[in-house]
């Protein structure tokens, strides 16, 4: 087989990676409460928890999204009782975000969830060395430098 074989065929796997991981992005689950979230909604949360007091304008600038699109997630994951909204020290427009113990446990089930499907994934993966996973990290992000500019774009 060429190389040209062989990129095809790593495009086409990374394709169908794509697809397989959008339809379970599009699906909500619940991590420990009552509440379903969709994986977006689930690492902004996450990303919260992580950096508590940080504001939508933090959300949107991390996540690539618009100022927008972060306070809508935001509103949602207030509605759940995730997360609160709490007034800038200094800045009395701004609101600084934290995650509710309702919000944390959330996070800490995703967190082990993440870590069971990882760890099965990892164990799939047992021949493959540190060199083997750098070599997949360089030529994924080699595409990805590449169609930022042959598209002229700003990819997240």
């Amino acid at each position: 087989m060429h190389k040209e074989e062989h990129f095809r065929e790593l495009m086409e796997k990374m394709y169908q990676f794509s697809r397989i991981f959008n339809n379970y992005n599009k699906k909500p689950k619940a991590f420990g409460t009552e509440d379903k979230l969709f994986m977006s909604e689930t690492h902004i949360l996450d990303y919260i928890n992580n950096n508590q007091g940080i504001t939508i304008k933090d959300i949107a600038t991390t996540f690539g999204i618009t100022n927008s699109g972060a306070c809508q997630q935001i509103n949602k994951l207030e509605s759940k009782e995730l997360i609160i909204k709490k007034r800038n020290d200094t800045e009395y427009r701004v609101k600084d975000l934290h995650t509710t113990e309702k919000g944390k446990i959330v996070c800490d089930n995703h967190r082990n969830y993440d870590t069971i499907i990882e760890s099965r994934l990892l164990d799939n993966l047992n021949d493959f060395d540190i060199e083997d996973f750098d070599k997949c990290i360089y030529i994924i992000n080699s595409i990805i430098e590449d169609l930022k500019i042959y598209h002229n774009e700003d990819f997240v």
